[in-house]
């Protein structure tokens, strides 16, 4: 299979899927069966530009996923959403913005309650990735009774849009910037029964210089209750805190 003249694939058992480049650069992607959701991994030696490594995870995901976790009837948005996500292994964050969703959405200003950009877990309505090609933006939407997250190449944002007091908008987000690491992404069957054949795309680990962020389809309830599966795109500062906190219903793996 080849992605443009310079840019090779190739399908090794024991490594997962590769894309070459002719300078050397390369972007794996691989799936994880050894823990209690599947877990797709991306790396990459180097930036791959960024219609190459979209099209090569969308590919690559299809490879792995199907037809045991996405079915080949249905559509490919799950797909599409993996393949955002997977394709900023490489990629440069310039920086975060975004709509932040209340933790309290009150009929009224006076009783709506913002978590603020510096807490440990924040709920967003969007953001959005300034990055060294492009843009990337960071949403929920509709699978099936659930949501999941959506990764989107190249869609702006309005923010001032959303400026009317029960959401806040930042054009400067305090999350880490600089060259993207591995990410890693949870395929979770776990919600699937009789009536959903497909995975849900639950959750984002992006790895980011010496730190990460979390990125979960979560927001909280009126009770305060940190619901998964829900419209908003939640934000966990500490990663490795993510399993002490309250989530419901409990997230069923662990992060590395």
């Amino acid at each position: 299979m080849s992605i443009g003249q310079e840019w090779q694939t190739s399908v090794d058992d024991g490594t997962g899927w590769v894309l070459r480049g002719s300078a050397g650069t390369s972007l794996t992607i691989s799936l994880d069966e050894s823990g209690p959701l599947p877990v797709l991994t991306s790396s990459a030696s180097g930036p791959v530009p960024a219609d190459a490594a979209f099209g090569f995870a969308f590919e690559a995901s299809v490879g792995l996923l199907r037809p045991r976790f996405i079915s080949r009837r249905s559509g490919d948005v799950v797909l599409a959403n993996l393949a955002g996500a997977l394709s900023l292994a490489g990629r440069t964050i310039g920086n975060w913005s975004g709509i932040e969703w209340p933790t309290v959405l009150g009929e009224e200003l006076a009783d709506t309650h913002f978590a603020g950009p510096y807490a440990e877990r924040v709920p967003f309505l969007q953001l959005h990735l300034t990055l060294d090609e492009g843009s990337m933006s960071l949403c929920t939407c509709a699978a099936g009774p659930v949501w999941g997250l959506e990764f989107e190449p190249d869609v702006e944002i309005e923010l001032n849009h959303f400026d009317e007091g029960f959401s806040r908008p930042h054009t400067r987000l305090p999350l880490p910037t600089g060259r993207v690491g591995p990410v890693q992404v949870v395929v979770d069957d776990s919600r699937r029964g009789l009536l959903r054949r497909d995975s849900i795309f639950a959750e984002a680990l992006l790895c980011i210089g010496n730190t990460s962020v979390l990125l979960i389809a979560a927001e909280p309830d009126e009770e305060g209750v940190w619901r998964r599966y829900d419209k908003s795109v939640t934000v966990v500062r500490n990663p490795r805190a993510a399993d002490a906190l309250a989530w419901e219903p409990p997230r069923p793996r662990a992060t590395a």
